[in-house]
């Protein structure tokens, strides 16, 4: 989950040994609730208190700060989900199974441990927890998350430094705790008092130089016993949560009679547990006091709440695709029905184009029927000329003109006849006749296949003198195109 989000939302109840307290998203104080006393429940106490300042339905997040909870914090190395939990139950029930309580842990991993991580393991009595449950059951609001105080105090801490030793501020009094790494080595869960009227948000000299000698003695007596029981740590700083402002008076007392560098680590001891707690509870790993049936049951309503939104959101795409589809189809018989239209359109166009087309190829076939005849006869008729146009002395006995099939106009002709002598031989009329031929455009005649010479004698009742002494006999043939 988003940190930002947790923080906008959650109501934070602060449980300590003297009662609680209610804070709002940002750590401004809501209410107080009494310390119970025997025979009085939180149920009818603390109820009607939340229910006066909880919406319904709110969110609220635990933290434990009493004396009575039980934090372990041990070395270990790598283990398993499995190994973490027989772990686990071995330390919870070390001291008996009726004493097990209400328990959670955590495993962090440590550069600092030997073995390299860190077991937190937290408990407190089961009671308290179900009396908190019922409280907050009585007054509408639902418990998201609880964490030990020193948990989120861890979480909330800045940097990487191997020692962290830390005063946390607060009207009442204040807390001392020291961390190697992940590991707390000390803590005082009871707040040690400061003086009635001490306001930590506007301190002056007089009252700079009161707080100094209280966080003065503490510290000592805290430091003093850290050198005794472990004296291989060396304390170099005192980071100070809860004060606006660190007055310099304070910080010079305190580092003269500490010697430790002073800081500020927060000017809000609740903003800076609130950023500890959205740390923890967004971390996987975070340590979460929530019996394990109620988490049980959020992550069933959780999964459910998932598996319905999976689905409302599968049918709701399976109806968008539905509805896609169903437009697609519309479109397409639309398209398709145009497209019909259109082809039917094109088909008579077509079909009157052929019709016009072949109206008009008859008559192009018959206009070029028409000029072939006509360039056929012209042709013929040139060519008839050229043929009969014979020189003196010849004469035609047969002349057989025909035409051949094909694209082109071209006629294949035969001939034959006589030529007869006169001045010259009877052969000079027929070269005369083959020259006139040769020199007509497009006339390709034919090799000589048959030409005879013969003298001419004179017949019975013919007169004697005949002025023809010979005659050629010749047939040729050829074609014009």
């Amino acid at each position: 989950m988003n940190p930002l989000h947790l923080a906008s939302t959650c109501f934070t109840l602060l449980i300590e040994d003297r009662g609680a307290k209610l804070w709002d998203a940002e750590g401004q104080l809501l209410a107080m609730l009494p310390e119970v006393s025997a025979g009085e429940t939180d149920k009818s106490i603390w109820g009607e208190l939340l229910r006066e300042h909880l919406p319904k339905g709110a969110e609220v997040q635990i933290l434990v700060a009493r004396g009575n909870l039980d934090i372990q914090c041990q070395a270990a190395p790598y283990l398993s989900v499995r190994e973490q939990g027989e772990v686990v139950r071995r330390l919870v029930h070390a001291d008996g199974p009726e004493q097990t309580g209400n328990f959670a842990y955590a495993f962090d991993g440590d550069p600092l441990a030997e073995g390299g991580h860190r077991l937190w393991v937290a408990r407190h009595p089961a009671e308290e927890m179900e009396a908190w449950l019922a409280a907050l059951s009585y007054a509408g609001a639902s418990l998201v998350f609880a964490t030990p105080w020193m948990r989120a105090f861890l979480a909330g801490m800045e940097g990487d430094a191997s020692m962290h030793f830390y005063l946390a501020l607060e009207p009442a009094g204040g807390r001392l705790l020291l961390y190697r790494g992940r590991e707390l080595i000390l803590m005082r869960m009871r707040a040690f008092p400061l003086p009635e009227g001490l306001d930590l948000y506007d301190l002056d000299d007089a009252s700079s130089e009161i707080l100094a000698e209280v966080v003065l003695e503490e510290a000592s007596r805290t430091i003093q016993f850290i050198k005794q029981k472990h004296r291989s740590i060396t304390l170099e700083d005192l980071h100070i949560v809860g004060l606006p402002a660190l007055p310099t008076p304070l910080v010079a007392r305190l580092e003269r009679g500490l010697r430790l560098a002073i800081k500020s680590a927060g000017p809000s001891l609740p903003a800076f547990l609130l950023r500890g707690m959205d740390r923890e509870r967004s971390h996987k790993g975070g340590l979460n006091l929530v019996p394990v049936h109620i988490q049980d049951a959020r992550r069933i309503h959780l999964l459910r709440i998932t598996v319905w939104t999976a689905a409302v959101c599968m049918l709701l795409g399976l109806g968008a695709a539905q509805a896609i589809l169903m437009q697609n189809e519309r479109s397409l018989k639309q398209t398709l029905a145009s497209s019909e239209v259109a082809r039917d359109q094109r088909r008579r166009l077509t079909q009157e184009a052929e019709r016009v087309g072949k109206l008009r190829f008859g008559m192009l076939r018959l206009r070029h029927a028409e000029q072939r005849q006509k360039d056929s006869l012209e042709q013929l008729e040139r060519l008839g000329i050229t043929l009969f146009d014979v020189p003196l002395g010849i004469t035609l006995d047969k002349v057989n003109v025909t035409q051949v099939p094909g694209d082109g106009i071209r006629f294949r002709f035969e001939i034959s006849g006589t030529a007869l002598t006169s001045r010259r031989l009877s052969v000079g009329p027929l070269a005369d006749y083959l020259q006139r031929l040769e020199n007509h455009a497009g006339m390709q005649l034919d090799p000589l296949r048959e030409v005879s010479v013969s003298d001419r004698t004179a017949l019975a009742g013919q007169a004697v003198g005949l002025t023809e002494r010979a005659i050629t006999r010749f047939k040729l043939s050829g074609s014009s195109s």
